[in-house]
């Protein structure tokens, strides 16, 4: 989208918006003490104030101290996301600096993928955070221009990438993308809508069957001009789409583009070489956190040499022991008559990752299976995440300097017991080499030494209480992070053998130091001087971008006011 139309085009909606709010006087129509508001916990109470609304903001409320003063906004922005509309809640500060929290509302995105962007995980991160926002591929109201919109900036992997709308629309055409790409550039792209029976738009608007205006450009032509603008500028941003999915820089085309754009980034998604990783050698287990409904445990081991995935091994395993790659060869667990058996679809898979050294092979789509591996007909979001789960843990790329000393952590308050958990860590030649965790009385008496005296006591034949911290400090030494004590939703470790207490406070402490000690990225890439960097919660990319545009949204508005 081009830049001045952008601002151009906020610039009358927040004028207009702002104008109505004038007129409107700010009316009070509710008062709350209530700190929860739109699913936001927030400080203080909330006045509705009476504005009309916009094509995006549709309320706004405002946050009152006990003195009355205005301490922040809650907006709520209807943003358009993979599935149709979403409401999403957006908390600012009064000068709207700071987003004091975020809420996805109602919304269509789909169950266990797009849906994702309501998790806490993903929803917390924007409490406190400095706006504006920077989210990659997402237009600014503010700047009018993307972080990085072109496509030119990106290495792109040679090859041909294709994808599908996940639903046919209201005539049964399913819309397709088609890229590609030679020596790093976007050299084709090709647009259509296939029907189940194969019938192509662009063949039945040559043939005259399909017919958009009798003198303007057919179906096929209003494609092809989008794609060699495309090519031409190898930029998304040159296609100028607007607000309501059509496009203001391409002549004659009068189409709704919004499905084009949509395929068009999962393409480049597909193809996208620019984040390269260092990868740690060693073999990286991640497992599902519960048992599916039969009892079966999901579970992905990787294995990386000379900084590279050279294994990974996908299976399904139960408490007793049970495996499904096993029950599959031996015909007890079938899929299909004439199919790939699930162990042959898992080691497909696999292959797909080796071969890409990422997920990007396997291609899941909205619905959590693959359009990419021959074959391969299972859901395999499962897979994918505990392949990134292990990608994550043997991630190298973030070096981290730390400056030499001894650092403590302490809790801010006791355990019903008493104990106040503490952590001491030494760094020196900017290296980890010693942790150690122990939980100590106001009268002096430590874990530790009741655990090493017999006064405290795990279990019979397990290890001690002082084994197992020293087994976790180990592992932070080794991995020279808290990555390697792989703690799990239970705060427990799926990692470190023998150890099964409770670790979220050793592992809150231990962060606690490493921040102490400086954790400074020495590779970090210069950031904005204001605002924050975010990155798409895992298989939820288009809803991600949705809810970061309503952020900016309401961002954008509170400034105009407070003009």
């Amino acid at each position: 989208m081009h830049k001045e139309h952008v601002r151009g085009l906020v610039g009358i909606t927040l004028v207009s918006a702002v104008a109505f709010t004038a007129a409107f006087g700010l009316k009070s129509t509710m008062k709350t003490e209530e700190e929860v508001y739109h699913g936001i916990q927030l400080e203080g109470s909330v006045e509705d104030m009476q504005v009309a609304q916009t094509d995006s903001i549709q309320s706004i409320g405002k946050v009152t101290d006990k003195s009355g003063k205005v301490t922040g906004y809650v907006l709520t922005v209807k943003e358009n996301g993979y599935g149709g509309e979403m409401l999403v809640d957006v908390a600012l500060s009064a000068d709207g600096k700071q987003t004091l929290g975020v809420h996805v509302g109602e919304n269509q995105e789909t169950e266990g993928i797009g849906s994702n962007v309501t998790k806490k995980e993903f929803l917390e991160q924007f409490k406190g955070m400095a706006t504006p926002i920077y989210m990659e591929g997402v237009e600014s109201s503010v700047t009018g221009g993307t972080k990085e919109d072109a496509i030119a900036d990106k290495k792109l992997k040679d090859g041909t990438y294709l994808a599908k709308a996940q639903e046919a629309d209201d005539n049964g055409f399913v819309e397709q993308v088609e890229i590609k790409v030679v020596n790093g550039k976007i050299t084709s792209v090709i647009w259509d809508c296939v029907k189940e029976d194969g019938t192509t738009k662009r063949k039945l608007a040559d043939d005259g069957q399909y017919v958009m205006t009798e003198d303007g450009l057919t179906w096929t032509e209003q494609a092809d001009a989008l794609a060699k603008t495309i090519i031409e500028n190898q930029s998304m941003a040159s296609i100028g789409m607007n607000e309501q999915g059509k496009t203001d820089t391409v002549a004659g085309v009068s189409i709704y583009i919004g499905g084009f754009a949509n395929l068009l980034e999962q393409c480049l998604e597909q193809a996208d070489a620019s984040e390269k990783v260092t990868l740690k050698d060693g073999e990286y287990i991640a497992k599902a956190d519960t048992a599916d409904d039969n009892g079966f445990v999901e579970q992905v081991t990787m294995t990386i040499k000379d900084g590279k995935i050279t294994d990974v091994n996908w299976d399904c395993i139960k408490e007793d022991g049970t495996k499904k790659s096993k029950l599959a060869d031996d015909g007890q667990y079938v899929m299909t008559e004439d199919g790939l058996t699930w162990t042959e679809q898992a080691k497909a898979l696999s292959e797909a990752v080796i071969k890409n050294q990422s997920v990007d092979g396997v291609g899941m789509n909205e619905q959590g299976k693959t359009d990419t591996v021959a074959g391969v007909s299972i859901y395999i979001g499962g897979f994918v995440n505990l392949v990134e789960n292990c990608l994550e843990q043997a991630d190298a790329s973030e070096k981290v300097t730390l400056k030499d000393g001894e650092y403590i952590a302490k809790a801010d308050t006791a355990d019903d017991n008493g104990f106040v958990e503490q952590v001491t860590m030494t760094i020196k030649d900017g290296k980890i080499t010693d942790v150690n965790w122990d939980c100590i009385k106001e009268d002096g008496t430590k874990k530790s030494k009741l655990a090493d005296d017999g006064q405290y006591v795990m279990t019979e034949d397990g290890l001690t209480w002082t084994e197992q911290a020293k087994a976790l400090s180990e592992a932070v030494i080794k991995n020279q992070s808290v990555d390697g004590v792989g703690m799990n939703e239970q705060g427990k470790t799926d990692t470190v053998a023998g150890v099964s207490i409770y670790i979220g406070g050793f592992v809150n402490l231990v962060e606690n130091c490493l921040e102490q000690a400086g954790n400074v990225k020495a590779n970090e890439e210069a950031k904005p001087t204001t605002g924050t960097e975010i990155d798409a919660i895992s298989g939820a990319t288009i809803s991600s971008k949705a809810v970061a545009r309503a952020i900016d949204k309401a961002y954008a508005y509170v400034l105009e006011m407070n003009q």
